[in-house]
């Protein structure tokens, strides 16, 4: 089985849906539930994405 590279590993399709799949999600948490782990791994895809996605998913990050 080949590795993946780490830069693919981090989205597997349209880094646009993953931001707004991402962003949806993290909005509808009840505030105890957005750090920790889930904060972690949503900034973790942030640092991954450009553009739009980026931006969608930081407006929900702030």
């Amino acid at each position: 089985m080949r590795s993946r590279s780490r830069s693919s590993r981090h989205i597997d399709g349209d880094p646009g849906a993953a931001a707004e799949m991402a962003a949806a999600v993290y909005d509808r948490l009840p505030a105890a539930y957005r750090g920790g782990l889930v904060y972690s791994r949503a900034k973790l895809l942030h640092r991954h994405l450009t553009s739009a996605p980026r931006r969608l998913l930081g407006d929900a990050l702030a």
